[in-house]
């Protein structure tokens, strides 16, 4: 959950006059109303609460997560497949959005999510029938999502245009984790990166992403970005383009403007240091700490297999939790991290370690999790819906 003692980014843009929208996938808490996007800067919500419900019926598990603003959205859910239903929202909003005036909306795709061990493809049959038969039927799935999801950016994009709005829009598209592996078996990849999502190597980290819109210089349309950007760096990079100030209550933010380094051709990424893992236990992976410095970085803590669909292999790698059984990787040299020079540079591992020592003695502290089942609470709150579950009288949980 983003903490709600900082102030989120539509937050800071609401106060700087920009309209403020979110559709599709929140996922950063909804144990109280204060968490939902409507209490967290956005103008209006439509989407899902959860990580991902059923595409078809927005069913997750035994409750129906489909919000609007502040309330379950009575009556949409089921009633077609869920990101046709978010295109036509997000679309609803530029095409009724004034011209003239700010607007930052954030849309968030549920197409190709893996929540299950299926993926949920719209009706496509065309679409699929037309791939090569070679390929296996959970490509082909993966593909028609993507088609699907590739369909409603250009109705977004095009709405844009229409309105006269794209010479003035910056459009940021990316993925936040690499592919998932393993027991799903669906037949993804990051190769020739190693490794997937909830793993601390480049596979699950290291993802796509693009910038276009009218707001981006010419001279660099069609350039790669040659540096580290962290997901966080979109916070102060978006705030400096809106002329707002990134501190929060005039502390220094984590996030780092990016802006002059995606413009300028020469000038290199500021972003330098990136906290992946920090002494805890990453999704039951037994990660300990996982931190990238410039060209390197140090794991530790991991000792796992690690599936190569495409080759048809498994890689076990033991990253040790003391420093001299670590795993150290130069990623500039071996962005595929199959050389541990761990016993080659233990000077480079203990440079790491040391930000790692400050970075745990500066971290927010966090409420230790509590395991408790809130779904019976939710269904009576809401009528058989996703939402909060804390704050109420009636609510035996607070």
């Amino acid at each position: 959950m983003h903490p709600n003692d900082h102030d989120a980014l539509p937050e800071k843009l609401r106060g700087a006059g920009y309209a403020t929208h979110a559709v599709g996938k929140w996922h950063l808490g909804h144990a109280e109303p204060s968490c939902l996007p409507s209490n967290r800067g956005f103008d209006s919500f439509f989407g899902y609460l959860s990580g991902g419900p059923d595409c078809w019926t927005q069913m997750d598990d035994t409750l129906i997560d489909l919000w609007t603003n502040g309330a379950p959205a009575l009556g949409k859910n089921g009633t077609e497949y869920l990101d046709n239903l978010l295109a036509k929202q997000a679309t609803q909003i530029v095409q009724s959005h004034p011209a003239e005036s700010p607007l930052f909306l954030y849309y968030g795709s549920r197409s190709a999510h893996v929540t299950d061990t299926e993926f949920q493809h719209p009706e496509m049959g065309e679409v699929i029938d037309g791939m090569p038969a070679t390929w296996t039927d959970a490509r082909k799935n993966y593909t028609a999502m993507i088609h699907n999801l590739d369909q409603h950016l250009d109705t977004i994009t095009s709405a844009l245009k229409g309105r006269d709005m794209w010479s003035y829009t910056l459009l940021l598209f990316f993925s936040d984790n690499g592919a998932p592996l393993g027991e799903l078996n669906l037949g993804l990849a990051n190769a020739p990166l190693l490794g997937g999502k909830a793993t601390p190597f480049e596979g699950g980290l290291r993802t796509p992403a693009l910038v276009s819109g009218g707001r981006v210089p010419v001279g660099r349309r069609g350039q790669v970005h040659e540096g580290y950007i962290h997901v966080a760096d979109w916070y102060a990079t978006f705030l400096g383009m809106a002329g707002v100030d990134a501190s929060d209550s005039g502390e220094p933010d984590d996030s780092l403007d990016m802006w002059p380094s995606i413009v300028s051709a020469g000038q290199t990424s500021p972003r330098q240091n990136i906290p992946l893992v920090i002494g805890v236990d990453q999704r039951n992976t037994g990660v300990q700490d996982a931190f990238i410095s410039g060209d390197y970085k140090l794991v530790r803590g991991y000792n796992g297999t690690l599936s190569v669909p495409e080759a048809d292999v498994e890689i076990v790698m033991t990253c040790g939790v003391d420093n001299a059984t670590a795993c150290l990787f130069n990623l500039a040299e071996d962005p595929s991290e199959s050389n541990n020079l761990i016993a080659e540079k233990p000077e480079v591992a203990q440079e790491i370690i040391e930000l790692i020592e400050a970075a745990l003695e500066s971290k927010d502290v966090v409420a230790e999790s509590v395991e408790y089942d809130c779904v019976p609470v939710m269904a009576q709150l809401h009528g058989g819906f996703f939402g909060p579950f804390r704050g109420k009288p009636d609510n035996n949980l607070v």
